[in-house]
């Protein structure tokens, strides 16, 4: 989450719809749980709400966020680089279509 929030600004994105699927996470970040803000990645990412743009945050269930699951297994483990893609990755296309019809959107 925060080094998405971090290359958004970096890159200029002033409109971001942030979607995660813990409602914990929703709730820290939403109603601003400065007592959670105790976890330093929490407040790095409450810095970045706080600049002047926009930040919509969902909750998003897992069984409809296939596509982010799948994004995420394509990370490095412990790696903090950040990659940019032009056309989305093999086997995504299928997944945003299982996605579309566990929402019920198909």
């Amino acid at each position: 989450m925060y080094l998405g929030l971090h290359y958004a600004w970096e890159w200029g994105v002033r409109k971001v719809i942030l979607e995660v699927d813990s409602a914990d996470t929703v709730l820290a970040v939403t109603n601003r749980h400065k007592g959670s803000a105790q976890l330093s990645i929490l407040t790095q990412v409450l810095v970045l709400v706080d600049k002047v743009w926009e930040v919509q945050v969902y909750r998003v269930p897992r069984r409809v966020n296939w596509v982010a699951d799948g994004l995420a297994k394509t990370a490095r483990i412990n790696s903090l680089d950040c990659d940019y893609f032009e056309t989305p990755l093999a086997g995504i296309d299928e997944l945003l279509l299982v996605d579309t019809l566990e929402a019920g959107l198909g």
